[in-house]
């Protein structure tokens, strides 16, 4: 699937958004980018919302030929103001819930409308509907994806006719792991992946951004603990957060 410039844009802005958290053994991986580490509160009280800085308070009402664009992170705050309405499924293959105790993915989510807020500010309509699935599982305070949920998550995406998938996770076994999560992605040319690069400095392969497929986009940063990828973005994919009125 070939995409306009603006829906490769915002697929870009979402991978390579946020901090990571430590990476655990097995089937566990990271999510990415960014050094950091712990939880973003999008939530901190019954009344109180914390959003994302350069996107609408409130999310627009979905449009018409809104492209599908999933997901596939720490879950999602449901009733978050900047994605109310957007979301048309979701799917918890953590066995935890659908609820986002990290914050990653609902950030994730926030930012790909960032490129319709950026490029046409005066559309009353989201071009965006989301599909959300939870593929983490926090242990001990730190949030790592599981390759086995990744793996089921991107099946599930693409029989829900996702067009675009958001991967900001990570695994950094070698090739041979990974070699299943590959060819699910493979196989499924008519969706357009976007993956981030990293954060463990260029020399360090991570999955599934190491796949090698025509419709894998690796996405890096200018900071130097980034991985290498295809596309660069200027600066350490730090974002603004504010209170929401």
């Amino acid at each position: 699937m070939r995409l306009n410039p603006f829906w490769r844009r915002a697929a870009i802005l979402a991978a390579g958004a946020l901090a990571s958290s430590a990476a655990l053994a097995g089937d566990f991986g990271e999510l990415l980018n960014g050094p950091g580490s712990g939880h973003v509160n999008l939530h901190p009280s019954r009344d109180v919302w914390i959003g994302v800085t350069g996107v609408p308070n409130v999310a627009l009402p979905r449009g018409k030929n809104a492209i599908r664009f999933a997901v596939i992170d720490s879950g999602v705050l449901l009733d978050h103001p900047q994605l109310r309405g957007l979301i048309v499924a979701t799917r918890d293959f953590s066995g935890e819930g659908i609820s986002d105790r990290d914050g990653h993915g609902t950030v994730d989510a926030i930012i790909a409308t960032m490129a319709q807020a950026l490029v046409e500010p005066e559309k009353k309509e989201s071009d965006f509907e989301f599909l959300i699935a939870k593929v983490t599982r926090t242990k001990d305070g730190k949030t790592a994806p599981m390759r086995s949920a990744v793996i089921a998550a991107i099946k599930w995406a693409a029989e829900n006719k996702a067009k675009v998938v958001n991967l900001s996770l990570g695994f950094q076994d070698d090739e041979a792991d990974n070699a299943e999560l590959c060819k699910t992605i493979a196989d499924l040319k008519d969706i357009s992946f976007f993956a981030a690069a990293g954060n463990s400095g260029p020399q360090i392969r991570e999955f599934p951004a190491a796949c090698e497929s025509p419709n894998m986009t690796s996405v890096g940063l200018s900071a130097p603990w980034s991985g290498y990828g295809q596309v660069i973005m200027p600066g350490d994919g730090s974002i603004g957060l504010t209170r929401l009125k």
